[in-house]
């Protein structure tokens, strides 16, 4: 009986011993995360956070503070921890000493927790946003090629057969020598019924329809003549298609020059929209090309 009494002894006072060197250790791992925090070594934080909490048995509401503020330091270098972040707020929030925590930290937690979720939230509603974007401006794109009637990207030949006039006005000697022309670069461009379209290697690359054209050029003060001509087709389009971006603004009130343009671009293809203004003439231009930049 007494040497089991003595082996208890002996067994409990061990259990204290190794308790006391495991806290000792958790304490000294937990003091080299601070520093390696404050030094900016957030890599080596985590490690020694990890080896506190091991050592300790479990995580408390100290540790987990330290590791919610370094994870905190990382996203701002690499984004994108926000989740994990969040999930160490909840177990933060469920610790059993979070009630004799600092008040004032455990006020900042919250704060962190509330901003996360909201731009969490943001980022998920932009997400959604672009998608339903894209979606709409690829319908609207396809829409105004339908309707429209050139499909661009269709061969010279597919298009002479589809529109009979377009093939006639080709072989006509007047069309041939007053609105075609060659950029050098083996494109061509023909103007048909106030349309220009423009060709490369025989494949329809980009229509350009325009309404009312350098409107009252030379004598069109401030430009106002134009803009009534952008609102109607703005109008048309919206109203039939049930999108239209915002518009992409460019000005330079040393030259008097001013631009507005709508423009939708999926993929290759892009539909633009656009009022100029420069000394004293405004033109209102609706294109669509898949070759944006390249005809001049």
């Amino acid at each position: 009986m007494k040497s089991l009494t003595l082996f208890s002894i002996v067994f409990i006072l061990s259990l204290n011993s190794f308790s006391q060197n495991n806290q000792t250790e958790a304490k000294a791992a937990y003091l080299l995360a601070e520093e390696s925090y404050g030094k900016g070594d957030y890599k080596a934080a985590l490690r020694y956070l990890e080896a506190a909490k091991q050592s300790y048995g479990s995580s408390n509401s100290k540790m987990l503070y330290l590791q919610i503020q370094t994870e905190i330091e990382i996203g701002k270098i690499t984004p994108g921890n926000d989740e994990k972040i969040l999930a160490l707020i909840d177990e933060f929030e469920k610790l059993p000493d979070v009630g004799t925590f600092s008040e004032e930290k455990v006020l900042e937690v919250a704060k962190t927790k509330l901003t996360l979720k909201t731009q969490l939230s943001d980022a998920k509603e932009k997400a959604q946003k672009e998608v339903q974007e894209k979606l709409s401006t690829e319908g609207t794109l396809n829409a105004f090629e339908k309707d429209l009637g050139w499909p661009v990207g269709a061969s010279l030949a597919d298009l002479q057969a589809k529109h009979p006039a377009f093939a006639k006005a080709l072989t006509d000697r007047l069309f041939n020598k007053n609105n075609i022309k060659t950029t050098g670069a083996g494109e061509v461009i023909y103007t048909y019924d106030m349309t220009d379209f423009y060709f490369r290697n025989n494949v329809l690359k980009r229509i350009s329809r325009n309404k009312q054209l350098f409107l009252n050029s030379g004598n069109d003060p401030g430009g106002v003549k134009g803009k009534p001509a952008l609102k109607e087709i703005l109008d048309n389009y919206i109203l039939k298609y049930g999108y239209m971006p915002n518009p992409s603004i460019l000005a330079d009130k040393t030259s008097g020059f001013y631009s507005e343009s709508y423009i939708l671009q999926a993929g290759t293809k892009r539909l633009l929209v656009g009022y100029t203004y420069f000394q004293n003439t405004s033109s209102c231009v609706l294109m669509f090309d898949t070759d944006a930049g390249v005809v001049k």
